[in-house]
């Protein structure tokens, strides 16, 4: 803070002699706006395309925790959409705020969306970089410090309203889908073949017994796989209707989620159909063991979308 100096007399109102000071955040000086390049190549329906997008940052003065006035670079939470194709038009995060203080050029790849009917915006399909390397729809991409204000031309009046559409709705878009553990990689597994092959009917695993809850991820009960058999396992996007999921494992396996606009408990129970056998799961993450195919089946009934975008 800085005080500034006033001269009093004695015919000066009690109401004048305060001491007048001036905020430190006055003193601080934003830098002009800094601007960035995305570019990004992705295999979609056995096309390539490129991905090319610019954004900026903006310095702007905030209050720190520790109680004074500060400068931060900020990058806007957004939704990105093109239109790469006459039939494809996908949506991906704008990159956050720790992409701000890059210089020059440097990998980077991000998540992609599709949207499937623009029209209405009920469900997306999204491509996990990190959840599913093996589905190829991400290739390789690179964000770049660009001079200046460069000119670009601004995105359509409909992909704005739809990336507007998608930021308003992520919290409701969820998805629902199975995982299959064949028996030649669970069977490798002392533990997982003495739990798993003392079930003899179709049914939930229960908890596993405190001997095998080993370091992973808290909500898997196969959670002692390693991270490259995690990787083997097979994927399917399913849907829910009426509280229903019917699941064939006769179907493709796929590398890429399903997201639905769903407005009710994404934790709700839902019954479970598989190979016509029907089980009632809670709306959590689940696990069930098939004797006869010996099969570990996971069904993860909801998965918020956001939680992707961050």
């Amino acid at each position: 803070m800085v005080a500034l100096s006033i001269s009093l007399s004695a015919c000066t109102p009690w109401h004048a002699m305060a001491i007048y000071s001036l905020p430190s955040r006055f003193k601080l000086e934003p830098e002009p706006d800094r601007y960035f390049r995305l570019s990004m190549d992705i295999i979609l329906s056995g096309q390539t395309h490129t991905i090319d997008y610019v954004w900026n940052c903006t310095h702007e003065k905030v209050f720190s925790e520790q109680g004074g006035w500060i400068l931060r670079w900020r990058s806007a939470h957004k939704y990105a959409v093109q239109t790469i194709s006459k039939d494809i038009v996908v949506f991906f995060r704008q990159p956050s705020s720790n992409y701000c203080l890059i210089e020059g050029k440097r990998p980077y790849v991000s998540d992609i969306g599709v949207i499937p009917d623009p029209a209405v915006l009920n469900n997306l399909i999204v491509y996990h970089v990190s959840y599913y390397p093996r589905s190829g729809a991400i290739l390789r991409g690179t964000i770049e410090r660009l001079d200046g204000n460069p000119e670009v031309p601004p995105p359509s009046q409909q992909e704005l309203s739809l990336g507007e559409g998608i930021l308003r709705l992520e919290q409701y878009f969820v998805a629902k889908f199975v995982t299959i553990t064949p028996e030649s990689i669970w069977s490798r597994y002392p533990e997982m073949k003495s739990y798993f092959g003392a079930i003899t009917t179709l049914t939930v695993a229960p908890p596993p017994p405190p001997s095998v809850w080993t370091v992973g991820f808290p909500i898997w009960r196969v959670r002692w796989l390693s991270p490259e058999d995690l990787d083997k396992r097979m994927y399917y996007s399913v849907k829910e209707i009426n509280g229903e999921i019917r699941f064939d494992p006769s179907m493709a396996p796929e590398h890429w989620e399903t997201f639905v606009l769903d407005y009710n408990d994404f934790r709700r129970p839902v019954k479970f159909c598989y190979l016509e056998r029907c089980l009632s799961l809670n709306g959590n993450f689940n696990e069930i063991y098939d004797p006869e195919t010996r099969n570990i089946i996971g069904v993860f009934p909801s998965k918020e979308f956001r939680k992707h975008f961050q």
